[in-house]
C-alpha cells in the first residue's frame, strides 16, 4: 500500500478510534458510578445496623437496671422508689469514676510520652554538644564560671 494512501486509511479510521475511546471512557465512567453507589448503599445499611444494635443495647441496659431496681426494692419492703435511687446512684458513681480513671489515664499516658521525648532529645544533645539544654539552663549564669565547668 503507498505511503498516500496509508495515510487516508489511518486518517478515516481515527473516527473509529475516537469513537472506541469515548465507549471506554463512558464504561469507567458508569464503573465508577455504580461502585460509588454500592458503597452508599452498604453504608446506609451499616448505619441503619448500627442504630438496630445501639437500641438492642440500650434495651437490654434498661431491662437489666430495672430488674436490678425491682431487686433491691424487693429486698426494702416493696419500696420502688428507693431501688431506682440507689441503681441511678449507683450508675452515675459508676460512670463518674470510670471516666475519671479514663482521663487520669490518658493524662498520664501523654506526661509519659512527653517525657520519654524530651529525655531522648536531651539525650541526643549531649552526645552531640555535651550538655543539654536542661544543663544548660541549670548552669551558672556567669561566663566565667560557666569555662570553669567545661
Amino acid at each position: 500500500m503507498p505511503p498516500g494512501e496509508a495515510f487516508k486509511t489511518a486518517w478515516s479510521r481515527l473516527g473509529e478510534l475516537g469513537e472506541y475511546l469515548r465507549h471506554y471512557l463512558s464504561a469507567r465512567i458508569d464503573l465508577l458510578k455504580l461502585s460509588l453507589r454500592n458503597a452508599a448503599i452498604y453504608a446506609a445499611l451499616g448505619f441503619v445496623g448500627l442504630i438496630a444494635l445501639m437500641a438492642l443495647v440500650a434495651t437490654l441496659v434498661v431491662m437489666l437496671l430495672g430488674g436490678l431496681a425491682e431487686l433491691i426494692a424487693a429486698g426494702l419492703g416493696g419500696r420502688m422508689w428507693a431501688g431506682n435511687l440507689i441503681v441511678s446512684l449507683g450508675m452515675f458513681a459508676l460512670i463518674g469514676i470510670g471516666a475519671w480513671l479514663g482521663l487520669k489515664m490518658l493524662r498520664d499516658s501523654h506526661f509519659k510520652q512527653t517525657k520519654a521525648k524530651y529525655e531522648l532529645r536531651h539525650q541526643q544533645q549531649r552526645e552531640k554538644y555535651g550538655d543539654s539544654a536542661f544543663e544548660r539552663s541549670q548552669a551558672p549564669a556567669d561566663p566565667q564560671a560557666r569555662d570553669k565547668r567545661d
